[in-house]
């Protein structure tokens, strides 16, 4: 199963849980590859928020109970927002320490 989340000055689901391991997961691969390829950055980085829809796609039923959920999070930089904290345009201590939160209640799911 695999969900995409991109997080700008905000995140957004990109795509919702898919199968993507073979035979009748090949449209879903496609379809997650697309979503990948269509990425860009642009804005801030609020990997907090990102960090916070991984949160609820990994408390869905559809994977609440899977054996392994590992959160795979690919930045082009540093934290410069927060849901609470900065403009996007430069990283502070409040930012991290919220991000870092964020981070511990996504393992509390028993992600990696």
């Amino acid at each position: 199963m695999l969900a995409i989340v991109s997080f700008q000055s905000s995140a957004k689901t990109r795509l919702d849980w898919v199968n993507v391991a073979g035979g009748a997961g090949k449209k879903s691969y496609d379809q997650a590859r697309n979503t990948i390829y269509s990425l860009s950055a642009d804005g801030g980085t609020n990997l907090d928020d990102g960090l916070s829809h991984a949160l609820t796609l990994l408390n869905k039923d559809t994977v609440k109970n899977a054996a392994s959920k590992n959160v795979i999070a690919l930045t082009d930089g540093a934290p410069t927002k927060s849901q609470h904290y900065g403009n996007g345009t430069s990283g502070s201590a409040d930012i991290n320490r919220e991000t870092a939160t964020q981070a511990a209640n996504v393992r509390g799911t028993g992600a990696t």
